[in-house]
C-alpha cells in the first residue's frame, strides 16, 4: 500500500495523524452521489472504492476518489502511482473545487513515492498550490508539508537561519488557526533540534499551545516541553504552573515521578 513515512522531527511524529491527508476529509464536500464510495475509502476498503469510482468517471470528485483509491490499493507499483498522478494532474488543471485537493495530493505522490521520491518536485507542486491564494484546508496542508521539506530535506534552501526565515514567511502567509498552530510547532521543534533553546522557541511553543485543541498525549508532551524550556530560561513561575497543570491533568502518566521531582526542585530553588 501507499504508506506515509514518519516525519524526521520527534514532535511531528505525534502530529502525523492531524497533518496527513485522509480520505474522509474530502467526503464532507463530495457530491451526493458519491458518499458510499468515499465511505468505503475512508474505512479501508480501497479496492471496492476504486471499482465504484471507475463507474462514475465524469465528476472531478469521482476521478479524485479513483486516484486516491488507486494509491491505497495493494500492491503499490510505479504503474499505479503513474496512473494516480495522471488522474490528479488532469483534475488539478481544471477549475473545480476538487482541483486544489488534487494538486495537494499530487505533491504528496512526489514526496512519498516509495520507488523514486522527488521532494523538490513535491515542494514545487505545493508552492504552485499556495500561489493560488486561497487559505483553505488544502493550502494549509501544503504549507505545513512545504515547511517540513524546507527544514529537513531540500538541499537548495540555504543554511538553517535561511530555512527558518522561509518557514516564518509561510507562517505569515496564513490566517488559518490550525495551520498557524502546526507551523509554530514545526518551527519550535526544528529550533530545538538545532539547539535553539531560547525565548523565540518558547514563544512558538506557547503560541501553539494557546489553541488548546490537542489530543491528550500531545498535550501532555507539550506541557512538559514548555515547562522544561521555561525553567531553563529562568521563567520558574511559568515552569511551576505548567508542571502543576501536567500533574493535575494526567494522574496516571508514567512521567509523574520525574515531573514531580522537577517541580520540587523549582519550589525550593531561587
Amino acid at each position: 500500500m501507499f504508506r506515509f513515512p514518519r516525519p524526521n522531527l520527534r514532535l511531528l511524529r505525534r502530529l502525523t495523524p492531524a497533518l496527513l491527508p485522509i480520505a474522509g476529509a474530502w467526503s464532507v464536500a463530495a457530491q451526493p452521489a458519491l458518499p458510499d464510495a468515499w465511505q468505503a475509502l475512508a474505512t479501508a476498503a480501497p479496492r471496492e472504492a476504486r471499482d465504484w469510482f471507475q463507474q462514475h468517471t465524469g465528476p472531478a470528485e469521482a476521478r479524485l476518489g479513483e486516484a486516491l483509491a488507486t494509491l491505497q490499493t495493494p500492491p503499490t507499483t510505479p504503474e499505479s502511482i503513474a496512473r494516480a498522478r495522471q488522474l490528479l494532474a488532469g483534475i488539478a488543471a481544471e477549475s473545480t473545487t476538487a482541483a486544489r485537493a488534487a494538486r495537494y495530493y499530487l505533491g504528496r505522490t512526489y514526496q512519498l513515492d516509495p520507488f523514486d521520491p522527488d521532494p523538490a518536485r513535491a515542494a514545487q507542486t505545493y508552492e504552485t498550490l499556495l500561489t493560488a491564494g486561497a487559505d483553505d484546508l488544502w493550502s494549509g496542508l501544503a504549507r505545513t508539508k512545504l515547511a517540513l521539506l524546507t527544514l529537513t530535506i531540500l538541499p537548495d534552501r540555504g543554511d538553517f537561519d535561511a530555512r527558518l526565515a522561509r518557514v516564518e514567511a509561510l507562517l505569515a502567509g496564513t490566517a488559518n488557526p490550525a495551520t498557524r498552530r502546526d507551523l509554530h510547532l514545526v518551527l519550535a521543534e526544528a529550533r530545538l533540534y538545532h539547539g535553539r533553546r531560547d525565548e523565540a522557541t518558547l514563544q512558538h511553543l506557547n503560541t501553539a499551545a494557546a489553541g488548546n485543541d490537542f489530543d491528550e498525549m500531545m498535550l501532555a508532551d507539550l506541557l512538559i516541553q514548555r515547562a522544561r524550556l521555561a525553567a531553563s530560561l529562568g521563567h520558574h513561575g511559568d515552569a511551576r504552573s505548567l508542571y502543576r497543570e501536567f500533574l493535575h491533568r494526567f494522574p496516571k502518566d508514567h512521567r509523574r515521578y520525574t515531573v514531580g521531582a522537577q517541580l520540587r526542585e523549582l519550589e525550593v530553588g531561587p
